[in-house]
């Protein structure tokens, strides 16, 4: 095997080309944002995408790049301004903090710390008291972080998030969705979190809460449409990417390691 070392400025190249895929897809509508003033965009299944496969730290900050873009190209879908971008951005953050190795701990710890942020925070907000029914699907997804605690299935799951076995690993699809589903519910709690904030000075409390509990039960349909979406999107070029020497900087420091190639690719190459 032949090998080269790959510039340090790779994943900050891959940063910009899927800040620019995000800003496409983020113009594009999804949904009407809650009392319709504005969109929900479709990037809040390219925030997931992209925040799994660039990693909590490339991906974040290619949706936020993305997401700014997006809102000047298309400012229906800045239905919270300068805070818009926030929510895909945590979406991204949750997706990619599944993709670092090491112990199962530290991604489970800071999604955790991102849901227990969010939820006291809209707790905290002039309709907290008055919605609190709103959360339950976000409080779902949250104890559902915590399967990948548990002996022996928390490990299957960590291991069917690796690209190069999603192929061979039964879990993978499943794996993928799951964490798929808790990053675009983490990306809804934010986004609603932030209307709970800013919607209740126009409308007032009472009528902005009222108008969160008619949705608590058509949002989770919204957002099990998007998590499927995004799985399945992730899951296919998943096993894409196992089949290729693509390499992704989903780990701290990967972009620097030697990439490994047989002679005969690597004289392809040169030649």
């Amino acid at each position: 095997m032949a090998s080269f070392t790959r510039s340090v400025a790779y994943p900050w190249a891959l940063t910009g080309v899927f800040g620019a895929i995000h800003l496409v897809v983020t113009i594009i509508p999804y949904s009407m944002a809650i009392g319709g003033g504005g969109v929900i965009s479709c990037g809040l299944v390219s925030g997931a995408i992209i925040g799994f496969l660039l990693g909590p730290f490339f991906g974040t900050i290619a949706v936020l790049i993305g997401s700014f873009a997006g809102g000047f190209v298309n400012p229906s879908i800045a239905i919270f301004g300068l805070l818009t971008p926030l929510a895909p951005a945590t979406g991204a953050f949750v997706a990619g903090s599944f993709r670092v190795r090491g112990s199962r701990m530290k991604p489970v710890a800071l999604v955790l710390f991102v849901y227990i942020l969010g939820l006291c925070l809209f707790i905290l907000s002039p309709i907290g008291s008055l919605a609190l029914g709103f959360l339950w699907l976000h409080i779902i997804a949250a104890l559902l972080v915590l399967l990948f605690l548990v002996p022996g299935l928390g490990r299957q799951l960590s291991e069917a998030l690796n690209l190069e076995s999603v192929p061979e690993q039964p879990l993978s699809f499943f794996a993928i969705w799951l964490v798929s589903f808790i990053a675009v519910m983490a990306d809804h709690l934010v986004g609603s979190t932030i209307a709970a904030y800013i919607f209740s000075a126009g409308l007032g409390p009472e009528a902005l809460a009222l108008l969160f509990m008619a949705i608590a039960f058509v949002y989770p349909w919204e957002r099990l449409l998007a998590s499927v979406i995004t799985a399945a999107v992730l899951f296919v070029t998943s096993v894409s990417l196992a089949k290729t020497y693509f390499d992704l900087p989903t780990l701290p420091g990967i972009h620097s390691a030697p990439l490994e190639l047989p002679p005969e690719e690597l004289e392809e190459l040169s030649g």
